[in-house]
């Protein structure tokens, strides 16, 4: 999926290898942002409303928290739901799980569908 995001102009970047201030400038000058639920998606405040956001979820844990954040900064959110593999990292959730979604999918999603 990376080599066809990239081709349509992303970059891919490991939040937790940037400053801050660096993680506040990404958001801020995103126009789209794909990524799987976690609190990197807190900087979405950071984000111009009608920024178009693709939160990637494994089937078994969804939670909206970050679609009310994106409401609230009038972004144009989609979630895409794909099954997951392996092991979850906490016990009692799918929290943590792998997820296997197809560009397809992640393709639509960014179209509007």
């Amino acid at each position: 999926m990376r080599a066809e995001l990239e081709a349509r102009g992303f970059v891919t970047v490991r939040l937790e290898d940037c400053e801050w201030a660096e993680q506040i400038a990404i958001f801020q000058e995103a126009k789209e942002v794909v990524a799987p639920h976690g609190a990197g998606l807190a900087n979405l405040v950071f984000c111009a409303p009608g920024t178009r956001v693709v939160e990637l979820f494994a089937r078994d844990y969804v939670n909206p928290c970050y679609w009310r954040l994106a409401a609230l900064g009038g972004l144009d959110y989609r979630a895409v739901v794909a099954p997951g593999a392996g092991e979850p990292r906490e016990e009692r959730t799918a929290k943590g799980t792998d997820i296997l979604v197809t560009p397809a999918k992640v393709l639509a999603a960014l179209a509007g569908g």
